[in-house]
């Protein structure tokens, strides 16, 4: 096992791995020292630990690792290291029964012999005293090994044990598995589905993967099945998938169209839940559709650009709450929401402007200023008075009626401000209420 010709001072022991040379028993070597052989010789010679325990042992396992069979529990000192002294409860789960006239005073705490145990329940087993020393006790309590009528399956489990699925199983039975398991066997649930899972987590809770939607039945819990009024919307130019390849309550993103032809992403519970085309909902802005250019393109005149910082009414929906600069065709810069001016909100200092002054139809009435609003003046509640008698932001209350017809209160400076119809805008439900 030495590559190289031994060197003293250079490829010897002590030069290579002098702490292992200072455990060298120098008596029981008998003039051989560290500096005669190689790390890796396979030479047996005597060495002797911190504590005292002498030992032979070759120069190469040594050198690999190898320690003190003595402080390991390898071999037996008694009074020191054996069963009896090194673990005195262990060693009360000694099988004297089985063991003949072997004590655990006969044994190191830390030998691999295989000995028999019996503990408190009265199971009895062969296992490694080392095994036993690291922690593992009785198999048949631990559930690692099956004992009919006390860890079995049928025993532990017998309602678990009724989904026993015999057919599939073959000969294998309930009583012939540990209640908690690692092994993979077949079920038949209630509900008529038959499936494989581990013991264990059947008994951890773990019901029928596709009554609960973990695995695809198609026919039972496929998305095509469960969900067929929505099929209609599915994109299948862009999906890689079908609707019958996952189940109902799958969190991947699909692609759906709707019927003017928008396409977006959306996850299958939402769409479940009512969620519909964001941009359809006006939830998302579609240039050209419902951003503020396209549907109010004389407010996009008053978009103040370099205040934006890049945002343009083509970036932003028609009734968006988002604050944005604006800039009136006498130069005024304000700060308003986009919803406050798509419904009728105007520049505020031109309006106090306004405001001071008598009505002057074709400039400082409300017809002139907001024909948006004017559009919604009920001109019959209002008994003839008109839009181009009142002033912009006039506290005077008028009716209002929306293109659903529904009729409100409400004064013309409130209006201004970008309140719209409280029955179509929900803060009035009750339809009786209506006038």
């Amino acid at each position: 096992m030495n590559q190289y010709p031994l060197i003293r001072g250079q490829t010897d022991l002590k030069a290579r791995n002098p702490a292992l040379a200072e455990e060298w028993d120098g008596i029981r070597n008998k003039g051989l020292t560290p500096e005669d052989v190689q790390p890796g010789s396979v030479k047996k010679v005597w060495w002797r630990c911190r504590k005292g325990h002498s030992w032979m042992s070759a120069v190469y396992s040594r050198t690999a690792g190898a320690g003190c069979p003595y402080c390991a529990g390898n071999r037996l000192i008694p009074g020191v290291n054996d069963l009896a002294t090194a673990a005195p409860l262990l060693a009360e789960e000694w099988d004297v029964g089985k063991n003949g006239s072997l004590r655990p005073e006969d044994v190191a705490g830390g030998t691999a012999k295989r000995v028999w145990w019996r503990c408190a329940e009265g199971h009895s087993w062969q296992a490694a005293v080392s095994s036993r020393a690291a922690g593992k006790g009785c198999p048949y309590c631990a559930g690692r090994k099956v004992m009919p009528g006390f860890n079995d399956l049928a025993t532990a489990d017998p309602e678990l044990t009724a989904q026993w699925d015999h057919e599939r199983n073959g000969g294998l039975r309930p009583e012939d598995v540990t209640g908690m398991s690692q092994r993979s066997v077949w079920w038949t649930g209630r509900c008529g589905h038959s499936w494989k899972a581990k013991i264990s987590n059947r008994r951890n809770g773990c019901g029928c993967p596709y009554c609960c939607g973990k695995k695809i039945l198609e026919g039972f819990n496929d998305a095509q099945s469960r969900c067929p009024e929505l099929m209609d919307e599915w994109d299948f130019e862009k999906n890689t998938f079908l609707p019958s390849e996952i189940t109902a309550g799958s969190q991947k993103d699909i692609w759906w169209r709707c019927r003017k032809g928008h396409s977006w992403k959306a996850k299958l519970p939402g769409r479940r839940r009512g969620n519909g085309c964001p941009y359809c909902g006006n939830r998302k802005v579609l240039p050209g559709e419902n951003d503020l250019a396209s549907v109010h393109p004389e407010l996009a005149g008053e978009w103040d650009y370099g205040k934006n910082q890049g945002s343009t009414p083509e970036t932003v929906m028609y009734q968006t709450r988002k604050k944005v600069w604006w800039r009136c065709r006498k130069g005024h810069s304000w700060k308003a929401e986009v919803y406050e001016r798509a419904t009728g909100s105007g520049c505020p200092v031109c309006t106090r402007l306004l405001d001071r002054h008598p009505v002057i139809p074709g400039e400082s009435d409300l017809a002139t200023y907001s024909p948006r609003l004017a559009r919604e003046w009920d001109c019959q509640r209002n008994m003839g008075l008109t839009p181009e008698q009142v002033r912009p932001f006039s506290t005077r209350k008028v009716w209002w009626v929306c293109e659903k017809g529904h009729h409100w209160q409400c004064t013309v400076q409130v209006r201004q401000k970008g309140t719209g119809c409280p029955f179509c805008d929900g803060r009035i439900h009750r339809q009786s209420r209506l006038i």
